[in-house]
Formats: structure tokens, sequence, C-alpha cells
């Protein structure tokens, strides 16, 4: 005669459950490292010299010097409306106005 499914619960060891745990510290341990050295490698890459560079709208030519005000990107000579998108590129600023100021 064959047991119910639902008889009794399986057995587990005090020694896998001590490996299960010790591999879940070992993820969150990476996974803590990973971020820190991107936080890092991100903080060098956009240090003093790293200049953020995009256009505005669809005039597409124009690669305008980008700044942070209000957490969104702006051109830095002010070109463009006030709702346009501002998409950022990696390409060399040829603006007269951000390149003089």
């Amino acid at each position: 005669m064959s047991r119910p499914l639902h008889f009794g619960k399986p057995k587990v060891s005090a020694k896998n459950d001590a490996k299960c745990d010790k591999m879940e510290l070992n993820q969150d341990k990476q996974f803590t490292q990973k971020v820190t050295l991107l936080a890092r490698m991100r903080a060098r890459i956009e240090g003093d010299g790293y200049v953020k560079a995009g256009t505005v709208g669809t005039a597409d030519r124009t690669v305008h010097e980008l700044v942070v005000s209000d957490e969104a990107l702006k051109p830095k000579c002010g070109a463009g409306e006030p709702n346009e998108p501002v998409y950022e590129w990696a390409r060399n600023v040829n603006c007269p106005d951000c390149l003089g100021t």
C-alpha cells in the first residue's frame, strides 16, 4: 500500500541548511561587491574631465554640452524649448555657444 503524498515532511539535514545559508550569504556579498565596483568605475569615468554631450529635440547635427539641473540634462547654452527631449550621445561637442562659455 502506498503512502499519501502529504504524509510527513521531507527530512532536511542541518548540514544542507548551513550550505544553503552560506551560498546565500556569498551571493549577497558578491552582489554588494559588484555594485560598489560599478559605482567606483562610474565615478572614475564620469570624473572631472568627463563631459556629457547630446542633442536637443530634432536638431541632430548640433551637439551641446549637457549639464544636470533639477535632475534633468539641459544644454549648457540654454538651447531648445523647456519641454523638448534631450538625448545623450557619445559624440564631440560642436555647439559654438557651449564651447565658448
